[in-house]
């Protein structure tokens, strides 16, 4: 059997188009985040947000308004400038903000986990990059 390119070319796309469509009508095509964490299932923090899944495209108005932190808490504890629209500010550029510092210290999404974690009385286990 002899199969001509233009016939595997054209099947090949109708399958990867067809693939794609099929996903999005059946809901499993997702290309945005709702930005909300997973809840704590069980133990005594049960149902409250997990600050293990907080990352790094949080900003801080979304971490406040999920976990309940005022922000002026968090701009006192990681020392934002003024000059910064912290509600926008993201969690991410905690490690740019920081960058100049000397030493093995690094502060970033790691850290605002903990924080959060130590704020709000949440089991926490911290990683080797906290």
């Amino acid at each position: 059997m002899v199969v001509r390119s233009k016939l595997v070319g054209v099947v090949v796309f109708v399958l990867i188009i067809g693939g794609i469509f099929s996903g999005v009508w059946l809901g499993w095509w997702q290309t945005e985040s709702d930005k909300t964490p997973v809840r704590y299932k069980d133990g005594d923090a049960a149902g409250e947000y997990n600050p293990s899944d907080i990352r790094g495209s949080y900003s801080f108005g979304e971490i406040s308004e999920l976990f309940e932190i005022p922000l002026e808490m968090l701009v006192r504890a990681f020392r934002i400038p003024g000059d910064v629209d912290i509600s926008e500010f993201k969690n991410k550029d905690l490690e740019t903000l920081y960058a100049n510092l000397d030493g093995d210290i690094e502060i970033g999404t790691a850290s605002m986990r903990l924080f959060v974690a130590y704020y709000k009385g949440l089991p926490y286990s911290p990683s080797e990059d906290t």
